[in-house]
């Protein structure tokens, strides 16, 4: 038998084997509470027309739960490229978060990382460098009014999640975080003021 035949049955009967081996995994999800992984730097509780509001997710490789346990990322999805978070937006009034106000592709960009419109809200996804997965989103303020950033919807999710998926045995890290600095952490409040 040539040699290049026998490689090529030998690399069918390790396809099969790691196909049927495959089949019969099942992807783990963990799940933990990292308060903080979101920040917005020089937050303000009123902004000008025409500002641009800057928001940073950073997800060390390393983390402390909030349970004081220490985590490795690149153990538990070494193959995971990068974190996704989402974020919306809400009128004021909208406390139960029912209707968020969609962006416009035109109101935000990516300074560091990459990002997409999902939906009504914003998927940012944070890429992976050598310490963290880090990624920093720009959104222009061209509404005047009250409004507020938070999860979902209030009778679904409570919490911002920050979610990473290994590419290879699809295991999900599921991590629980906040707004630092807020109170509550689960949404950031502001208002942009009318021009005069």
């Amino acid at each position: 038998m040539k040699f290049s035949h026998f490689l090529l049955l030998s690399l069918f009967a390790l396809n099969i084997a790691c196909t049927s081996s495959d089949d019969n995994y099942q992807p783990i999800l963990s799940s933990f509470n990292v308060s903080n992984l979101v920040s917005i730097p020089n937050s303000s509780p009123t902004y000008n027309l025409n500002d641009t509001l800057y928001l940073d997710l950073n997800v060390p490789l390393s983390i402390t739960t909030d349970a004081n346990e220490t985590i490795s990322l690149t153990e538990l999805v070494p193959n995971a490229q990068f974190a996704e978070f989402y974020l919306f937006r809400y009128k004021k009034a909208d406390t139960l978060r029912k209707t968020p106000i969609p962006f416009k592709t035109t109101d935000v960009f990516i300074s560091k990382g990459t990002g997409r419109l999902a939906a009504d809200g914003i998927a940012l996804t944070a890429t992976k460098d050598t310490t963290a997965y880090k990624v920093r989103l720009g959104i222009k303020l061209n509404t005047a009014g009250e409004f507020f950033f938070g999860p979902y919807n209030q009778t679904t999710v409570d919490a911002f999640y920050t979610v990473l998926q290994d590419a290879k045995t699809l295991d999900i890290v599921e991590l629980k975080t906040s707004i630092s600095g807020q109170t509550p952490g689960n949404r950031f409040s502001f208002e942009v003021l009318d021009e005069e």
